[in-house]
C-alpha cells in the first residue's frame, strides 16, 4: 500500500546508515538541508553491527583474560576457575546496543528521517521503497559490502561462519580454521587464541597480511606461531567436508601436497564483496571494475549522485567512509574539499598490534 513519508521531496537521501551514510546524513542536516536516511538493517552498519566494535570488544576481552592467565610473570597468584564466553557476547552486545542509540539519538536530534526499509534509485532519480517513492535533490550512495564467498564444495555446511556469523557463536569451539589470513582473519586468529581455541590460518598468498609490508607480516606470523597458531601459506581450500560426530574437514593444497585439517568451525574471511545492488540507477552509473567510479569530490559520473564507503573500492575502513561523507556533503553545499588517502591511519589489533597510514 502507498503511503506518504516525510517530505515529497527531500535536499538529500542518503542510502545506507553505515559510518558513512549516517555522518554524511548529521552534518547535512547541520547545515539546513532536510535529509533523508534509509538503511534496511540496524544503524551504524556493519563496523558498528558486525565489525570494528564488536570485534574491538572481543580483543580486548580477549585480551585480559590472556593477562589473567599470564598472571604469574607478572608476580600475581590468581586462579581463574570459571570463564563464561556468555557474558562476553552479553558485554559485545552491551557495547554495540549502546552505539547504536547514540546514532539514533544523533540523527533524531538533528531533525533526520530515518527509514527502516531497503531503498532502490529509478534512473530519474527517485527513491524508491516499497510501493512509495520520494524525490531527492541530491543522493548519497553508502551501501557499503558484505562478506565474501567462496565457491568451493562444503561452504554452506552448518559449520561455516563468515564475519557476520561468527559474532553469533554463544560458545567457543575447540579448534578453528581461518580461511583467509587478511586483516579480519588474523585478528580473529588471534582473539581465538587468546581465548583458548586451538587456531589454524589458511592463506592463498606467499604471506599472511598480504597488504602490508612483508616485514611486518613476518613479524605477525612468527608470534602467531610463537602462540600456537598454525600457519599454512600458499595454501587453497579444496574443500570441506562435514565429520559424523561433528566439526569438519578442511582439504588445502600447497602445490602438490594435500592436507587435512580438522577443526570444531570453520571462519571464512577473504575479504569483502561491494553492494552495489541499487536499483536500475546502476544501469546508468560508471564503475571501476566491481566499484562505483567517484572523482575527488565523491561525486559519480551522474550530477548530484555521490557515493561514500565500501562501494566506491577505496580504503574500506569505516573512518575513511565516514570522511568520505564529510566531503561528499561539503561538495553538495558548494564548498570544494576532497580527501587525501594517504594521510589516513589505521590499525589491525593483532598481537602485537600494527599501526600505519598511506
Amino acid at each position: 500500500m502507498k503511503q506518504e513519508y516525510g517530505y515529497k521531496e527531500y535536499d538529500l537521501v542518503v542510502i545506507g546508515a553505515g559510518p558513512g551514510g549516517y555522518v554524511a546524513a548529521i552534518k547535512a542536516a547541520k547545515k539546513g538541508a532536510k535529509v533523508a536516511l534509509f538503511e534496511k538493517d540496524k544503524l551504524g552498519g556493519t563496523c558498528l553491527n558486525r565489525g570494528c566494535i564488536p570485534t574491538k570488544a572481543y580483543a580486548r576481552i580477549a585480551e585480559v583474560y590472556d593477562i589473567l592467565n599470564r598472571a604469574f610473570e607478572f608476580g600475581f597468584d590468581i586462579k581463574i576457575n570459571s570463564f563464561d564466553y556468555t557474558q562476553v557476547v552479553k558485554r559485545k552486545d552491551g557495547i554495540v546496543g549502546e552505539l547504536v542509540e547514540g546514532i539514533n539519538a544523533l540523527l533524531k536530534a538533528n531533525g533526520v528521517d530515518v527509514f527502516n526499509a531497503e531503498a532502490k534509485v529509478d534512473k530519474e532519480k527517485n527513491v524508491l521503497f516499497g510501493e512509495n517513492k520520494i524525490k531527492a535533490k541530491n543522493i548519497i550512495i553508502a551501501t557499503g559490502s558484505s562478506p565474501a564467498e567462496l565457491p568451493i564444495e562444503g561452504i554452506n555446511s552448518k559449520n561455516v561462519m563468515n564475519s557476520d556469523t561468527i559474532l553469533e557463536m554463544t560458545s567457543l569451539p575447540q579448534s578453528l580454521c581461518i580461511i583467509g589470513g587478511g586483516v579480519i582473519g588474523m585478528e580473529f586468529a588471534f582473539i581465538m587464541n587468546q581465548f583458548g581455541v586451538k587456531v589454524s590460518v589458511v592463506e592463498m598468498m606467499p604471506n599472511i597480511l598480504p597488504t602490508l609490508d612483508k616485514k611486518i607480516s613476518s613479524s605477525i606470523k612468527f608470534a602467531a606461531q610463537k602462540r600456537g597458531i598454525k600457519i599454512y601459506t600458499s595454501s587453497t581450500v579444496e574443500r570441506i567436508d562435514e565429520e559424523e560426530g561433528g566439526g569438519s574437514i578442511v582439504t588445502i593444497k600447497s602445490g602438490e601436497n594435500i592436507k587435512r585439517i580438522y577443526a570444531d568451525k570453520v571462519f571464512v574471511s577473504i575479504g569483502r564483496k561491494l553492494n552495489t545492488d541499487i536499483g536500475p540507477i546502476a544501469e546508468l552509473l560508471e564503475f571501476e571494475g566491481k566499484a562505483i567510479k567517484i572523482d575527488e569530490h565523491m561525486k559519480t559520473n551522474i550530477e548530484g549522485v555521490y557515493a561514500v564507503g565500501d562501494v566506491t573500492g577505496k580504503m574500506m575502513l569505516a573512518h575513511v567512509a565516514s570522511a568520505q561523507g564529510e566531503v561528499a556533503v561539503d561538495n553538495i553545499f558548494g564548498e570544494s574539499n576532497t580527501l587525501d588517502y594517504m594521510k589516513i591511519p589505521a590499525a589491525v589489533f593483532t598481537e602485537p598490534e600494527i599501526g600505519y597510514f598511506g
